[in-house]
């Protein structure tokens, strides 16, 4: 009987299989693979770079494995401008990838023989890998 039903609704079970593999295709796009991982990190140096932050401190941490996926923090110590830092946000929040960040810690700051005021933020930015090839 369930074969039947199947068979008489292969179409619908058809569109649905492509729906299911468009949508994970689309999630493994938001989760990097391993190898994929040092051209993530560069794109979050250039994100600064092209903002206008200057990185005082990138550095990569250990990978926490969890269950399907592994979370891959990286420590960050910028400076720049209000404007600066709220477009390097932005910008990260925009990637292909997810990418989240924690843990700001923000001081104000004024740059020697300048008036403008600059933020000093430590924060850590954690991006995910997809780790279900490993299960």
């Amino acid at each position: 009987k369930e074969q039947k039903a199947v068979a008489d609704d292969l179409v619908t079970f058809q569109q649905n299989t492509k729906k299911l593999q468009e949508d994970l295709r689309l999630a493994l796009t938001q989760l990097p693979k391993e190898k994929e991982i040092p051209s993530l990190l560069r794109d979050i140096y250039t994100l600064g770079k092209k903002s206008g932050v200057t990185f005082k401190t990138f550095t990569p941490g250990a990978e926490q494995a969890k269950s399907l996926y592994a979370e891959l923090p990286i420590k960050l110590s910028i400076t720049g401008t209000y404007h600066e830092v709220a477009v390097f946000f932005d910008r990260i929040g925009k990637l292909s990838r997810i990418v989240n960040v924690s843990d700001l810690n923000i001081t104000i700051g004024k740059t020697e023989g300048e008036s403008e005021v600059v933020l000093n933020v430590d924060c850590t930015a954690t991006t995910f890998m997809f780790l279900g090839a490993r299960i």
